[in-house]
């Protein structure tokens, strides 16, 4: 056959230089939006908002992106909330809580922590949501099980009066005790008890043991169903 008159192709790059690949979000101030609009989807987009003179009319905003920078929320009129991508801070429950009084929907996932300090900061934070966002119908959240304790879901039964849809996504499941206060919940129609995708298949029948038990402690007596 005839030699080959095309240069050889490059060489791959390193592995090494691959692992370290990162793709940053696109930057876009919110005052280049539509005053009027409603809904919004961002997909690995950061919004630059300052000030609660943009985006008034927003009742919907579905965030996915990688990017922990949080928008000014206040003067937003968000009914649904759904962060996903990147995990919460503390600070960042406590901003939603405090700027977003009108939402009956929210996703999130928690951001992991092992110090002390960190922990109680972190279970302030949520119990600081559950009293500001009474509310709530729909509420999703993935965090450690650490912070699913009998005071806290004993909060969202006393605060979220109408609350219809709840999923806790959890790295493990220890005990069902701490979900006893959501059986006296009779707004509770829909309820999910997940655990991370990572669990290996051998603790995977612990966990979904656990989970079933939680959902018939939870459901116990009532015509509701989970999911």
């Amino acid at each position: 056959p005839l030699p080959s008159l095309l240069p050889p192709p490059p060489p791959p790059p390193p592995l090494q230089l691959q692992l370290q690949l990162k793709v940053e979000p696109i930057k876009i101030p919110a005052l280049s939006l539509p005053a009027n609009l409603q809904i919004l989807q961002l997909e690995n987009v950061e919004l630059k908002r300052r000030g609660p003179s943009s985006l008034t009319n927003l009742i919907s905003l579905e965030r996915r992106t990688t990017c922990r920078h949080f928008p000014q929320f206040s003067g937003m009129p968000l009914q649904k909330l759904v962060v996903a991508n990147c995990c919460v801070k503390a600070k960042g429950i406590s901003s939603i809580a405090a700027e977003c009084p009108l939402l009956s929907h929210l996703g999130f996932s928690v951001y992991r922590v092992s110090s002390p300090q960190e922990k109680s900061d972190l279970n302030g934070s949520l119990e600081f949501m559950i009293r500001s966002l009474t509310r709530l119908r729909t509420l999703k959240i993935r965090l450690q099980v650490e912070c699913i304790t009998e005071r806290f879901t004993g909060l969202i039964r006393d605060n979220l009066k109408d609350l219809q849809r709840l999923k806790f996504t959890c790295s493990e499941w220890r005990d069902v005790r701490p979900f006893g206060p959501l059986s006296e919940m009779e707004c509770l129609r829909k309820c999910s008890f997940a655990y991370f995708s990572a669990i290996p298949p051998e603790r995977r029948k612990h966990f979904e043991r656990c989970s079933l038990e939680a959902m018939q402690l939870v459901f116990r007596g009532g015509d509701s169903v989970g999911e």
